[in-house]
């Protein structure tokens, strides 16, 4: 795995890695002491910092690069708006893209 600033330096390095993973880890337990509220606090502030900053963000710097006359990686023309039809495994991944932002899961366990 190579990370695109330090060229793989940080990811290969196990130390670092090993304390990354053991800081983030006593972080979380930390948090979780503090009790429900805390946590609840924290999971809808997540929303926000682990969602929709880095979404608009992304959008954002999307169009920066747009505007900058660089190319886009897809076909920007009506002709490309929707995936191409194939029969049932379109289907399939429509349903299953419908359930994974519904937040239906599928159990074989299912003990309700």
């Amino acid at each position: 795995m190579t990370g695109t600033v330090t060229k793989g330096a940080t990811a290969s390095n196990g130390l670092y890695v090993a304390i990354v993973i053991i800081t983030i880890y006593w972080a979380a337990v930390f948090v979780s002491s503090r009790g429900a509220k805390t946590v609840a606090g924290l999971s809808s502030m997540e929303l926000i910092i682990g969602t929709l900053i880095p979404g608009a963000l992304l959008v954002l710097l999307g169009f920066v690069f747009l505007g900058q006359g660089n190319p886009s990686a897809a076909p920007m023309d009506t002709g490309h708006l929707f995936p191409v039809w194939t029969g049932l495994a379109s289907l399939v991944l429509i349903v299953n893209v419908g359930d994974l932002k519904t937040g239906d899961t599928v159990d074989s366990d299912d003990h309700h």
